[in-house]
């Protein structure tokens, strides 16, 4: 595989890898998170399980999403030969 194609699937890897982290961490864990603790409070059916269970996705979602990056980011960099 020549140099200018790994280094352009890289890219394509480390740009892919931080969408997913973003999608991941921010859109699923923690928008999503509080939409339905926004919507459930409304509804007048919070609880301590809840709250928790969204202050926990909260603090996990980035945990996750770094995760996720830097999987992609090893990956990138593997295929670009760098050690």
């Amino acid at each position: 595989m020549s140099k200018k194609l790994r280094n352009l699937l890289a890219i394509l890897i480390s740009f892919l890898g931080t969408l997913l982290a973003l999608y991941v961490g921010v859109y699923k864990l923690i928008i999503m998170n509080l939409v339905n603790f926004i919507s459930v409070m409304h509804a007048g059916g919070i609880s301590i399980t809840l709250m928790l269970r969204t202050i926990g996705g909260i603090i996990i979602s980035m945990t996750l999403a770094g995760a996720i990056w830097v999987a992609c980011d090893i990956l990138a960099s593997k295929i670009r030969g760098i050690e």
